[in-house]
């Protein structure tokens, strides 16, 4: 059984071949947990037909994202997984869509790291965000059933008005662990599937 010390020795001898950064979740959660983290690859090889943003399939290819309030953070961290393990190869354009008006301070640094991100604002008015009538004075019954309209509904004739036929819709909460290939958006093209 390895004591205290010994696990202090690990870490330590650890830390001069990885990253802080990377040994860190072995210290806190254990090596089996931990695992996946430490040792994943920087960068996914790529295994596309031609040069990142060539072809008249890149155009017709969307990623969608609806952020709730307070969700930022962890919207932030799924779209870096995203870029991370699928569009650093594939380029495809993400949209994320929120609720709330972001400050520009907020988006500036998102464009500048992910080129493909556009956000775009749902607000009442809309005609892809409907609200019906309040529901015996509930906000969060309103704001649940134009929610879901959206994701049913308003979503796909949103991106199907701007000339994209194939969405991937992406939970904010979600990670992507492992590189996604092949393109995903080729394979149903390819298939015939919607």
């Amino acid at each position: 059984a390895m004591g205290p010390l010994s696990v202090m020795v690990a870490v330590l001898a650890l830390s001069f071949v990885l990253p802080w950064w990377r040994v860190w979740p072995v210290v806190k959660f254990g090596f089996f947990h931990a695992a996946p983290i430490v040792f994943e690859r920087t960068r996914c090889p790529c295994q596309r037909d031609g040069p990142a943003g060539e072809g008249a399939n890149r155009s017709r290819h969307a990623v969608a994202m609806v952020m709730q309030d307070g969700e930022y953070n962890v919207t932030m961290a799924t779209l870096r997984s995203l870029t991370k393990h699928f569009n650093d190869c594939f380029r495809k354009d993400i949209f994320i869509f929120h609720f709330v008006q972001l400050p520009e301070s907020l988006k500036e640094p998102v464009r500048k790291m992910h080129p493909q991100v556009r956000f775009q604002r749902l607000q009442n008015g809309s005609h892809h965000w409907l609200v019906r009538p309040r529901a015996g004075g509930r906000a969060h019954v309103v704001k649940t059933y134009a929610l879901a309209r959206w994701a049913a509904v308003g979503l796909f004739d949103f991106l199907h008005e701007r000339g994209y036929e194939w969405v991937m819709s992406v939970q904010p909460t979600a990670r992507i662990t492992s590189c996604m290939r092949p393109d995903p958006f080729q394979q149903l093209e390819a298939s015939g599937h919607v």
